[in-house]
C-alpha cells in the first residue's frame, strides 16, 4: 500500500502481511516501490488489500441479501459453489424484498442476460480461444446493464432490504478455478451476475485484467482468462476496472507511460459493448506524482472515488464534475473515513452511494470496513469492521465488491487465508 505512519509500520503483524502479500512492498516505509507493477493495488497488497469497485456497473455495485443460513458453516473455504438449497431459499426472500424496487424492464433484461450467458458466455469464456471467450463474456453482459433501483434516502442505508448494521455473511468460499499461487484481486461482478472481471499477477510480476464466467447464480466459476478483448492489457500493469452502467466507458489503474508518474487513473470509451475500448487517456486532474489507485465511479459518472496519496499515506478521496462532458476537478479526501496513522484504499459503494466498503490498516493488518450515511450530501459516519467470518484475526482481507441481484446477494473480496497468498473469495450476504 502507500506510505504509512511509523506507528503502523512498526507493527510486526502488518510487516508480515506486507512481505507475504506484495513483493513490491517496501517494508522500510510501508509503501509500494515506485517501480511497482501492481497498478491500482500496491498500496494495499502489502498489508491492506485492494477492493474492487462495486459501483462500476449498476447491478455490480448493488448489494443483495439472501435468507439466513447456519453461521456455523460460514468458515468453510473448501468449496467454490454456494449451497444450492440455501441459495434457492434465499433468492426467494430476496425477490420478495426487492421486487417492488426492481422494474419490469430490469427483470426482463436480467432474465435475458442470464439466459444468454448460461448457454454461451460460460462455455466460450473457458475455451482455449482467449480472445473469443473474452468477447463473448463481454457480449453476455451488454444486455445485463440495469438502472439504479435504490432511491437516495429511501429506507435505512443497506442492501437488499437489509440495514447495514444488521448484515452478516455465510458460506465463505474461495473461487477455486481462478486462484493460483500468484496474486488475484480487484473483483467486479457485472449486472448479469455471471461475468466476473478481476486482476491477476502475470509471470513478469505485472498485473493484467482477467475474466471468468459461470452458468448461473450460485454455480462455480470457470477458469479465468485474460480479458484481452477489452483492449486494456499492456506490458505495463493494468488493473482495477470500473465500468459505466452501459459498459461503454471504463476507468482503471495503470502505470503505463504517459501519466503523471507511477500508477495513475485512466479512462477509455467504446461505441458498443462488443468492441475493444479506444486508446485510453489519463485523468490528469486527479493524478499526481504518487500512486493513484482503485477507481470506482458513481452510476451517473459524476463522482470518482479512488485512493490517492494526498498526505503521508493513501486516503480515500473523491473528485467530481458537473456533467459527463466536463473534466473532473481536483480530489478531496473523504471526511471521517481516513486516519493519519493508517492507509485507506479500495473504495466500493452501493448504487445509491450511501454505503461504503473499503480497506484499512488501522488495526495493524488489512481489514475490511463499512461506513454509511443517510444521503450522498452528508458525510459518512464512523466506519466499523465487517464481522467475522469476513475479517480474520490472523490474515489480511480487502478489495471488497458487493453484488445485489434478484437471485441473491454476494460479497467478493480478497484474503490471504488460503495458503497465505492473495486469493479471491465470495460469501453470501444475509440478514439477522
Amino acid at each position: 500500500m502507500g506510505p504509512r505512519s511509523s506507528v503502523v509500520v512498526a507493527l510486526s503483524a502488518l510487516a508480515a502481511a506486507c512481505v507475504l502479500g506484495n513483493p513490491n512492498f517496501d517494508a522500510a516505509d510501508g509503501s509500494a516501490s515506485e517501480s511497482s507493477t501492481r497498478g491500482g493495488d500496491p498500496e494495499t497488497h502489502g498489508g491492506a488489500t485492494t477492493s474492487a469497485s462495486a459501483g462500476e456497473s449498476s447491478g455490480a455495485t448493488g448489494t443483495g441479501t439472501t435468507g439466513a443460513s447456519d453461521p456455523s458453516t460460514s468458515d468453510s473455504t473448501t468449496t467454490d459453489g454456494l449451497t444450492s438449497t440455501a441459495a434457492t431459499s434465499d433468492a426467494s426472500t430476496t425477490s420478495d424484498a426487492t421486487s417492488d424496487a426492481t422494474s419490469d424492464a430490469t427483470s426482463d433484461a436480467t432474465s435475458d442476460a442470464t439466459s444468454n450467458a448460461t448457454s454461451d458466455s460460460t462455455t466460450d469464456a473457458t475455451s482455449d480461444a482467449t480472445s473469443d471467450a473474452t468477447s463473448d463474456a463481454t457480449d453476455s453482459t451488454s444486455d445485463a446493464t440495469t438502472t439504479d433501483t435504490t432511491t437516495d434516502g429511501e429506507g435505512p442505508p443497506g442492501a437488499c432490504g437489509i440495514p447495514v448494521d444488521q448484515w452478516s455473511f455465510v458460506d465463505v468460499a474461495p473461487i477455486a478455478a481462478i486462484n493460483t499461487t500468484q496474486f488475484e484481486g480487484d473483483p467486479l461482478l457485472l449486472a448479469d451476475g455471471l461475468t466476473l472481471y478481476y486482476t491477476a499477477e502475470t509471470p513478469n510480476l505485472a498485473d493484467d485484467i482477467y475474466v471468468t464466467t459461470r452458468a448461473k447464480f450460485g454455480a462455480p466459476f470457470g477458469p479465468g482468462i485474460k480479458a484481452d478483448a477489452l483492449g486494456l492489457n499492456t506490458a505495463s500493469s493494468d488493473s482495477r476496472i470500473a465500468l459505466s452502467s452501459d459498459l461503454l466507458r471504463v476507468y482503471f489503474a495503470t502505470n503505463r507511460p504517459g501519466g503523471q508518474g507511477m500508477v495513475d487513473v485512466w479512462t477509455a470509451s467504446r461505441a458498443k459493448a462488443l468492441l475493444p475500448f479506444a486508446p485510453p487517456t489519463p485523468i490528469m486532474a486527479v493524478n499526481n506524482g504518487n500512486n493513484d489507485f482503485d477507481p470506482t465511479i458513481s452510476l451517473d459518472e459524476l463522482r470518482l472515488y479512488f485512493a490517492p496519496k494526498l498526505g503521508v499515506s493513501h486516503d480515500i478521496a473523491i473528485a467530481t464534475r458537473p456533467s459527463l462532458g466536463d473534466p473532473f476537478g481536483s480530489p478531496t479526501a473523504l471526511a471521517v473515513i481516513n486516519e493519519d496513522s493508517s492507509s485507506e484504499a479500495h473504495p466500493s459503494l452501493t448504487g445509491d452511494e450511501r454505503v461504503l466498503l473499503f480497506t484499512s490498516t488501522r488495526s495493524g493488518v488489512a481489514d475490511l470496513y463499512v461506513a454509511w450515511r443517510e444521503s450522498v450530501d452528508e458525510n459518512f459516519g464512523a466506519p466499523v469492521p465487517l464481522p467475522a467470518p469476513i475479517n480474520t484475526p490472523n490474515f489480511s482481507e480487502g478489495e471488497a465488491s458487493l453484488y445485489e441481484g434478484d437471485e441473491g446477494c454476494e460479497l467478493y473480496f480478497m484474503s490471504t487465508r488460503n495458503n497465505d497468498s492473495w486469493d479471491l473469495f465470495r460469501a453470501r450476504l444475509v440478514g439477522p
